[in-house]
């Protein structure tokens, strides 16, 4: 099927990214290849060397499912090539944008607006589960308000069931990081927290309780 295609565009867990990448080079693959995951900007740079030149595009989803144009999901696009994907979209919800011509561009932006986005649900269940180890969650939830708190525990709930694809996001975040001379701490302990979420992969938890002790416990 690779060797018919035009074109192939890459969406997956970031952790298999790279082997995804390599196979399809490896089948002699002539189109054009677009990858699309939560990848950090030198490993894309690095998944390029796959393919001929001008054959790879780099590119970032960034939003939910695009089931109208309402929703706002956008695909971002950066390489020589990436014109030619464009028109791929036209008619469809996703909206498309080219951010530059040099390869990684994409993969920065996404990123960058992951490693608040996520990265900022990470810090809310580690603030929870302190709190909770300490006994003072009831005091910290009237000081964050009824609303904030209720909002928290959903979102946090949610995402248990998704923390096994952003373990890798959040290493992916950190490297970015650290290939900017910058502290890559923060996101390796957010890649923690997700990874000991991993249980609630098929099954979410019943309550905040139940998330918290998870946490606690050695991923």
């Amino acid at each position: 099927m690779a060797n018919r295609a035009d074109i192939i565009l890459s969406i997956c867990p970031p952790h298999d990214a790279e082997s995804l990448a390599r196979q399809i080079s490896e089948l002699d693959f002539r189109g054009l290849f677009v990858d699309c995951n939560a990848i950090a900007p030198q490993k894309s740079k690095k998944l390029s060397a796959f393919f001929e030149t001008g054959r790879y595009v780099d590119g970032a989803i960034i939003g939910g499912p695009a089931w109208q144009k309402e929703s706002g999901t956008r695909l971002y696009l950066s390489g020589s090539t990436a014109d030619e994907i464009v028109g791929l979209f036209k008619q469809s919800p996703l909206l498309t944008r080219i951010i530059s011509h040099d390869i990684s561009d994409a993969s920065a932006l996404k990123m960058a607006f992951a490693a608040y986005t996520k990265g900022s649900i990470a810090l809310l269940a580690s603030i929870l589960s302190v709190s909770e180890s300490y006994g003072v969650r009831e005091a910290l939830a009237e000081q964050w308000g009824s609303n904030f708190t209720q909002q928290t525990h959903q979102r946090l709930i949610a995402t248990a069931v998704k923390g096994w694809r952003f373990e890798a996001e959040m290493h992916e975040i950190a490297d970015t990081f650290l290939q900017a001379e910058l502290p890559d701490g923060f996101h390796r302990a957010a890649a923690d927290i997700y990874a000991r979420m991993t249980e609630f992969k098929d099954k979410p938890p019943q309550n905040i309780s139940q998330l918290l002790e998870a946490l606690r416990s050695t991923a």
